[in-house]
């Protein structure tokens, strides 16, 4: 998935660049786009957890009350370091992606450079966010809302897939976390199922982002199967991007989730010792998916679509 998370960080530097940055500032139509999608990313969260054989009713209501207490903060003043990139590049539609792409390799490398950058100055992904466990608040830094992160008004399948799958891993880090309000059978059969797991992590206990990397998959699926496409009387399974034709539906929306987990720099080591890489948490929640082996025709056997397959939901 490596050279289609390259290939489609291209494409979608090219998408995002005929759109404005947002200088430091949330304007109203985006943050209004973002909260919905907020919404259905949690809508589509609680679905899961309400199909969910191994959990009991009184855990999912437990899980329901921590999702719903969930609230959204903004961090609106934040040093962008890729603002003056934004400032000198030309505006760009989709017939000129082509002939740009030169162009696009470069805005890549920029922005890649200044995410390091700032990691380096805060000693954190302030792009990432900040959850706090105890007053149920997830802010959501400018930098998340910026192109080639957020698609919302654009393209709201896109949105879903990018955005959304932020949400949910957010979502089920608040949900999943060492003090999970759950009875001992739940927590014990969701201990079974991570076990399971375990040997494509090599042997390491899972951290938290591995956990919510394997959550969050199947209910951003179905969010994204379920959203509406900016091209009138196309549906999300049957999408396909300017510039990317040889990628459709389900293909795109892979391709889109790791693109974000890829991008997804985990700068501090979790419980286990160890920090998430963001290879890791793209191939192997895919590893195990029969829709992501579908969609690209991955042989049986193949390293990305193994005989035997774990199931978190």
């Amino acid at each position: 998935m490596a050279d289609y998370c390259f290939i489609l960080t291209e494409h979608l530097l090219g998408f995002a660049l005929t759109a404005p940055a947002l200088r430091g500032t949330i304007d109203v139509d985006r943050k209004h786009a973002t909260e919905a999608l907020f919404e259905t990313s949690r809508s589509h969260l609680q679905k899961a957890l309400e199909a969910c054989p191994w959990m009991d009713n009184a855990t999912k209501v437990r899980s329901f009350d921590r999702i719903d207490a969930m609230q959204l903060d903004w961090m609106v003043h934040e040093n962008l370091p890729w603002e003056e990139f934004y400032a000198s590049v030309p505006p760009m539609t989709h017939e000129s992606f082509v002939t740009n792409w030169k162009l696009l390799v470069k805005a890549r490398r920029a922005i890649r450079s200044s995410m390091l950058s700032m990691n380096a100055r805060y000693h954190s992904i302030s792009e990432d966010g900040r959850l706090d466990q105890i007053g149920h608040r997830l802010t959501v830094p400018v930098a998340r809302l910026q192109p080639p992160l957020f698609y919302g008004i654009r393209e709201p399948s896109i949105a879903v897939a990018l955005l959304g799958s932020w949400f949910m891993g957010k979502m089920a880090l608040h949900v999943f976390h060492e003090s999970w309000p759950t009875s001992y059978k739940s927590k014990e059969m969701h201990d079974s199922a991570m076990a399971c797991f375990e040997p494509d992590y090599a042997g390491n206990t899972l951290s938290r982002e591995d956990m919510a990397s394997l959550a969050l998959l199947e209910p951003t699926r179905h969010a994204f199967l379920a959203s509406n496409t900016s091209v009138p009387g196309v549906k999300s399974a049957e999408l396909r991007l300017p510039g990317l034709e040889t990628l459709q539906g389900e293909q795109i929306f892979f391709t889109l989730l790791c693109f974000t987990m890829c991008g997804s720099m985990v700068a501090e080591a979790d419980g286990p010792g160890w920090a998430a890489s963001g290879e890791r948490l793209c191939n192997v929640p895919l590893m195990h998916s029969t829709h992501f082996a579908a969609a690209f025709e991955c042989p049986q056997g193949s390293n990305m679509n193994p005989e035997f397959k774990c199931d978190f939901w």
